[in-house]
């Protein structure tokens, strides 16, 4: 509360009994997805995409945010990250297993 003129300051704690929930933490899924996003070359445009898709809410007072299709991005661009990684893993590992080096390629005459 402000002092001199009496008015409630934005940003104070809420009034008892009441939930404040900007302060509901994401969920430990979303906390992944973001540590390992932000690894990656393009975590600038992952974040710019992210930020566009939180949508203010319609409440009255206007604090409620809707972050629900921002997580499923997040969630999903995570992802295909890791299916890509796997899968390039796999590609090299596959090359392996066929048993033929460069090397052994240009020895074995």
């Amino acid at each position: 509360m402000n002092a001199h003129t009496g008015e409630e300051r934005q940003g104070s704690t809420p009034p008892a009994g009441t939930t404040d929930r900007s302060k509901i933490p994401p969920a430990p899924e979303i906390i992944a997805a973001v540590e390992f996003l932000r690894t990656q070359p393009d975590a600038a445009s992952i974040r710019r995409r992210y930020l566009e898709l939180i949508t203010p809410g319609n409440e009255r007072d206007g604090t409620t945010i809707d972050y629900t299709a921002a997580e499923r991005y997040l969630l999903a661009t995570a992802a295909r990250y890791k299916r890509q990684v796997r899968l390039g893993s796999r590609a090299e590992q596959g090359s392996g297993e066929q048993g033929f080096t460069k090397q052994d390629d240009t020895d074995g005459r």
